[in-house]
């Protein structure tokens, strides 16, 4: 059976010929609620490329949501333009959406990101000797680490919809002590555990032409 817009004939025992042509048009949906998956690598990440990094919402992790990644890569973000620590936002408030450029977490790709806080010796002091594991989750900085750097991909093309691509983050038993403070009085100076240090280890595998 043969389908077009003309009939083809010809005489019995004779061949007659049918052009056919292909046609194949990729096209992106305007739905908003549709996700890209964007891939740092297939199957292996390419240096530069952003590191798969996101949490699965913890309500309905059971029921197997997809991963919560950031479009264009995972930002280590808190800095205002003055370089100096942002707090957490209060919500529905127009600091929480500001987009200072925060750099992008890449593969094979050292990064070193910090901001500062302003204070005398009395200020010092008194933030010190209070609850500084709470103030110093507080800045936005932490909080982004705390709740958003729970899982990685595997491989540069993790499906979001697929579990077993995502390995959770090992956290070190010297995380506890994030945050914790000793106020000094000899020197006046107040010891805290402020930093963070995230190593990622790779493995080769394939060949070099397809990693």
């Amino acid at each position: 059976m043969i389908l077009g817009e003309n009939a083809a004939s010809g005489t019995c025992g004779s061949k007659t010929g049918v052009s056919q042509k292909f046609k194949i048009s990729f096209t992106t949906n305007a739905d908003d609620t549709m996700m890209e998956q964007k891939k740092s690598g297939n199957p292996g990440y390419l240096d530069g490329y952003p590191l798969k990094i996101g949490f699965v919402d913890a309500a309905n992790e059971e029921a197997g949501s997809p991963v919560n990644v950031y479009q264009d890569g995972f930002e280590i973000s808190g800095t205002d333009n003055a370089g100096k620590c942002m707090r957490v936002a209060a919500a529905n408030t127009a600091d929480s959406v500001t987009d200072y450029q925060d750099p992008i977490v890449n593969f094979r790709q050292d990064l070193t990101y910090g901001c500062s806080i302003p204070y005398n010796k009395d200020t010092l002091k008194a933030m010190c000797e209070s609850g500084t594991v709470e103030y110093t989750k507080g800045f936005q900085l932490f909080k982004n680490i705390d709740e958003q750097f729970k899982v990685y991909g595997k491989f540069g093309n993790a499906n979001l919809f697929f579990s077993k691509d995502w390995s959770k983050v090992t956290e070190d038993p010297s995380y506890a002590k994030f945050g914790e403070a000793t106020w000094n009085a000899e020197t006046e100076t107040c010891e805290v555990y402020s930093s963070i240090l995230i190593k990622v280890i790779t493995e080769t595998m394939g060949f070099s032409e397809n990693p």
